[in-house]
């Protein structure tokens, strides 16, 4: 029966340890508890972490959309902007064109004032050498008209002579 005591003794101070040790758990739970805020605290906690992730998640959500929406936007953007580079080549490209032809119609220009010039150039030739010719056909007809009437004079005075003389053949003869 001693044994028996013994253990059963034994068994008490063990179990009285375990429940000093069961004890100092609990007070070390209840301290743990009242460090985070409670008993309610983890939950608590929980909900507040549920509401902060539907908040974020909000969030995320506004954000991917702000995001989805900037680069629809970018897209038409950089529609616009190979639009407008397409443009401005068929604009270059005109432009050049337009210069080109510009280009030519001012050489043609240039050669055509050229000729009018030489064409003025020779109709003022012309003009000058029509007034000489006209001067010396003035001064030809001047000269002819007076040698006409040197010679109608002097036939004249001839046809005189002749008449003279042939009056005075005449009379010789008779």
């Amino acid at each position: 029966g001693d044994q028996y005591a013994r253990k059963i003794e034994l068994e008490r101070q063990k179990g009285s340890q375990l429940d000093k040790q069961v004890d100092l758990l609990k007070d070390q739970l209840l301290k743990k508890r009242q460090a985070m805020g409670g008993i309610n605290a983890p939950s608590e906690a929980d909900v507040a972490v549920d509401k902060q992730i539907r908040v974020l998640e909000n969030r995320l959500d506004k954000s991917l959309v702000k995001f989805n929406e900037a680069i629809a936007h970018n897209k038409d953007l950089r529609e616009q902007i190979d639009n407008l580079r397409r443009e401005r080549l068929v604009f270059d490209n005109l432009y050049k064109k337009l210069q080109r032809e510009l280009a030519e119609k001012k050489r043609a220009m240039a050669e055509v004032i050229e000729t009018a010039n030489i064409s003025y150039e020779e109709r003022d030739r012309l003009h000058a050498d029509i007034s000489r010719v006209r001067g010396e056909s003035e001064m030809e007809q001047q000269t002819f008209e007076a040698e006409w009437k040197r010679l109608g004079d002097v036939l004249d005075e001839d046809l005189k002579k002749h008449e003279v003389m042939s009056r005075e053949l005449q009379r010789r003869a008779e």
